[in-house]
């Protein structure tokens, strides 16, 4: 879902989280600030000889004893500029992505403002307040309302109210229970959840939720056995049936995939780990019904391994067997990886080959090239090359320089 510009009173709440820790110092003894910067400068060219030139800057701001010990202040944001591009888009973008207040004491938490929930039912960002309660080490209870985070040009209001209840039972399972209320001017939906995690023995685990709505039901399991030291076998289902799954008031993707009715995944891996050596085999098989029926089988494997004096080195090959030509395709991946004290060096190569052409090619590459430096835990610098070649025509070349400054 794309954010909100920056802008009006976004912009207030984006200044007085920047400049508020001058004021906190003033009066208080705080914490911090620890922040975060991102700086990253990116040049691409394509295959029709179009530049485009971008610089981009994301800040993260934390702030504890924010005006008192169990206050916190969270920011964060980004500013692009463009420098040069092929398309006619602004020239300059700024972004509020979150900014809230968090007040933490003996098992209760509250965070108030823009912020990216993990519920069962609803996992974006919200304007508005979270508040979770662990009434006891066994269980407790969130609660959650607020505003979807949308377009400037969105014209659709409404709001969102859930929670979730869990219950946990010594340290080998947990049982929840969610709702979600989504309230708007041309519609309602509510929805219910439950969800179970259990680990009755060290080598097994089981997870799963299911959700339901009017005409829709996702379910989703996964477990996981440990029979051995350093082997882990993992299978999961899931199985989506619906009339209209986009049916989220505030969905815009509806007339993209409204005519999809059913999904069902199955799979499973087996993974091997000793010493500097893993393997890894993976296997899936979908079944989707849109206008048509889509299915296929994707399974491969991987290895990777350390090697003496900082080098390591892997690979993958997979397949994918589906019924239609853009599903018949096998891909392979080979990586190095060297480092020399503070330097890393790494490059990778992705190659896709279909079946059938599509378009003109039958082939699709990705090459990349990577070097990175760090001085101690603060401060980093990294180059990346990448060239693509793929089956449509597109072909690029784009060169990303990567700083990175962390506070102790």
């Amino acid at each position: 879902m794309e954010k909100n510009l920056l802008c009006g009173s976004e912009a207030f709440f984006f200044l007085f989280f920047l400049f508020s820790p001058c004021l906190s110092f003033a009066l208080f003894d705080f914490e911090g600030p620890v922040f975060d910067s991102k700086t990253y400068i990116l040049v691409k060219e394509d295959s029709l000889g179009h530049d485009y030139t971008a610089t981009y800057e994301y800040l993260d701001l934390e702030v504890g004893k924010f005006f008192s010990k169990y206050l916190s202040a969270h920011t964060g944001g980004w500013v692009r500029h463009c420098f040069s591009s092929p398309d006619e888009e602004e020239k300059s973008e700024l972004e509020l992505t979150y900014a809230y207040v968090k007040y933490a004491q003996k098992g209760f938490y509250l965070d108030v403002g823009r912020q990216l929930l993990f519920e069962t039912l609803y996992t974006d960002y919200l304007d508005g307040l979270h508040a979770l309660w662990e009434i006891t080490s066994f269980n407790g209870i969130s609660l959650y309302y607020g505003l979807p985070v949308q377009d400037e040009d969105d014209e659709i209001t409404g709001s969102f109210l859930g929670g979730r209840l869990y219950q946990r039972i010594s340290n080998n399972a947990e049982l929840g229970f969610s709702y979600l209320s989504e309230r708007a001017e041309e519609s309602d939906i509510e929805k219910i959840g439950a969800d179970l995690w259990l680990k009755p023995i060290d080598f097994l685990e089981f997870s799963g939720e299911t959700i339901f709505q009017k005409d829709w039901v996702d379910q989703a399991y996964y477990l996981r056995l440990f029979p051995y030291e350093g082997v882990t076998f993992s299978t999961f289902f899931h199985h989506e049936k619906y009339t209209d799954f986009f049916s989220s008031t505030f969905s815009r993707d509806n007339d993209e995939k409204e005519n999809m009715e059913n999904m069902d995944r199955l799979g499973g891996s087996i993974e091997y780990a000793a010493g500097p050596f893993s393997c890894l085999f993976n296997i899936s098989s979908f079944e989707a019904k849109k206008d048509e029926m889509e299915k296929g089988v994707y399974y491969g494997l991987e290895l990777t391994s350390s090697l003496p004096h900082g080098f390591s080195i892997g690979g993958n090959l997979y397949r994918m067997d589906g019924n239609s030509k853009d599903l018949k395709y096998t891909e392979s991946m080979l990586f190095a990886q060297k480092k020399i004290k503070k330097v890393m060096l790494s490059c990778d190569t992705h190659y896709f080959f279909y079946d059938e052409a599509i378009g003109e090619r039958d082939f699709a590459l990705i090459c990349n090239g990577n070097i990175s430096y760090c001085w101690g835990n603060s401060f980093s610098a990294e180059v990346n090359l990448e060239y693509l070649k793929d089956h449509t025509f597109d072909e690029s070349t784009v060169l990303l320089f990567k700083l990175n400054y962390k506070s102790e």
